[in-house]
């Protein structure tokens, strides 16, 4: 039973609450909040045209700006297998028993496309399952075996989830870090297909990767989440700049993305490595995304701020404790 709104207090009544509630949010902000949120574009619900580049022009961005491109993604797949082939066995054992179930939170979610509720459970299990990670067991999957099965079904789950998440409204919209790891696993497989993949997939998902980029620059949790969150968020999008650089204004992203990270990393982390959040698995995050940035800054032959690799390295000799 609630309450009359005669009976509450004045400032708990409808219509006051609110505005008030705004109010002491504006007054315990900073000038530099304060600014940056009223010169801040709106972002846009449609995105201007973009011609994705071509598949060699792509080849040869990912060759020089990535962890790998094709042809050095099957080098190392296939160095790898000779080297050690029951865990590339146990790999493609792992792919397979996914397609029939992939874990989220103790769930088994067949990903079986058409079949899948990409809005169902929680917002944190929906996130989970929507950030794609298992897309990067399939592209592994296919390099091992050469089946094409593997790559039809990478481009039917992006297909999927994108008929499903149209830019950029829904619950897969709404969270920056989100947007950032899913944008990750995209690029980490895109490589390992790229060669395999129909022209007309190619561009509607490097278009997506497009919508993802540019969400990421509208939308950094510079006030709202300064925490791992900003992290992500900023490593992600220096590294869709570096790796794509045909993406509009990559090169001032890049640079931008670049002194925000260096800056959180220097904020968050403690000199002797100790993740200011206090939670260990919080510090793996944190440091997973630090080390991914430091493999591709070496890859393209790249300098990064040296607090970047001075606090990965105290973080991972803090973890190994």
């Amino acid at each position: 039973m609630s309450a009359s709104p005669q009976l509450l207090k004045w400032h708990c009544r409808p219509g006051v609450e609110r505005p008030l509630r705004y109010a002491r949010r504006l007054l315990s902000m900073r000038p530099a909040e304060v600014a940056a949120r009223l010169i801040a574009p709106a972002a846009p619900i449609s995105l201007p045209d973009w011609r994705p580049p071509t598949r060699s022009r792509v080849a040869e961005r990912l060759e020089s700006g990535f962890l790998f491109g094709p042809r050095r993604a099957r080098h190392i797949v296939e160095t790898w297998s000779r080297r050690n082939p029951r865990s590339a066995e146990r790999l493609i054992q792992t792919a397979r028993h996914s397609l029939r179930g992939w874990d989220v939170f103790g769930t088994l979610v067949p990903l079986e496309p058409g079949a899948i509720d990409w809005h169902s459970g929680d917002t944190r299990w929906s996130w989970e399952l929507s950030r794609q990670q298992y897309l990067f067991t399939f592209g592994r999957a296919f390099l091992l075996t050469g089946e094409p099965a593997w790559a039809r079904r990478v481009a039917a789950l992006v297909e999927d989830w994108r008929a499903h998440n149209p830019y950029p409204h829904g619950v897969h919209w709404s969270s920056a870090l989100e947007v950032a790891v899913r944008a990750l696993s995209w690029l980490w497989t895109l490589p390992l297909l790229l060669k395999a993949l129909d022209e007309r997939f190619l561009e509607a998902w490097l278009t997506g990767l497009y919508e993802h980029y540019q969400y990421l620059e509208s939308h950094l949790s510079l006030y709202t989440d300064p925490t791992n969150h900003l992290i992500g968020e900023a490593a992600a999008l220096w590294m869709l700049s570096v790796a794509l650089p045909d993406l509009p204004a990559a090169a001032r992203h890049e640079q931008r993305a670049l002194e925000l990270l260096a800056r959180e990393v220097e904020r968050q982390v403690t000199p002797d490595g100790v993740d200011r959040e206090q939670s260990t698995g919080y510090q793996r995050f944190v440091l997973d995304f630090c080390l991914q940035v430091m493999a591709q800054a070496r890859r393209s032959g790249r300098s990064i701020p040296p607090v970047i690799r001075e606090r990965a390295a105290a973080m991972a000799e803090f973890l190994a404790a």
